[in-house]
């Protein structure tokens, strides 16, 4: 079971990693964000800081599974930005780069995004410099956002985005059918 850690009163949560216990997962979501390609490139060039598509996270134990993963793996990229990688339905950089933050090849003039940034290690302190340097300073609950009724269309594009059965969803529900695909994307 993940627990969430803190719950901090800038809305900012923080999970600590079962696989590297010294470390926490910080998650902000900032809603109505404009102009998210930008943002990515100013978070890029952030050596701790990394964003994703909220409506492609399920939940927060999506992104804490992924997390588990990132600090295990020996990449090229940030544990941040490789946890974004791991949450990702795709297993191909180009493609969650794209579809999943916001990237140099995502659909241009995409506007009002919501968005989680995050973080693995360091201190609340230091998440929160991150965000203000980015230009991210008014996180809002995230308990809101992933608490909310899903619509038929958000629940469809889950299914088409981690290739997802009925049966599999059956057997337990759709966040455990993601989780599952999320923790064994590289390993089956």
């Amino acid at each position: 079971e993940i627990l969430l850690l803190f719950r901090h009163m800038s809305n900012i949560e923080s999970f600590r990693l079962a696989l590297k216990p010294d470390a926490l997962l910080w998650l902000s979501l900032h809603t109505n964000v404009s102009r998210p390609q930008d943002l990515f490139t100013s978070i890029r060039a952030h050596s701790n800081l990394a964003m994703m598509d909220a409506s492609r996270i399920i939940s927060p134990s999506q992104l804490v599974v992924a997390a588990n993963i990132a600090v295990t793996r020996d990449s090229k990229q940030t544990v941040a930005w490789d946890t974004v990688l791991q949450a990702a339905s795709s297993s191909h950089l180009g493609h969650v780069m794209r579809d999943n933050a916001f990237g140099d090849d995502s659909l241009p003039g995409v506007e009002n995004a919501t968005i989680i940034a995050l973080a693995v290690g360091g201190t609340v302190e230091d998440f929160q410099a991150s965000l203000k340097e980015v230009g991210l300073e008014t996180p809002k609950p995230i308990s809101l956002y992933f608490n909310r009724q899903l619509t038929p269309e958000e629940i469809a594009d889950f299914y088409k985005w981690y290739k997802l059965t009925n049966e599999e969803v059956a057997m337990s529900s759709l966040e455990e059918a993601i989780l599952t695909r999320v923790s064994t994307k590289f390993y089956v």
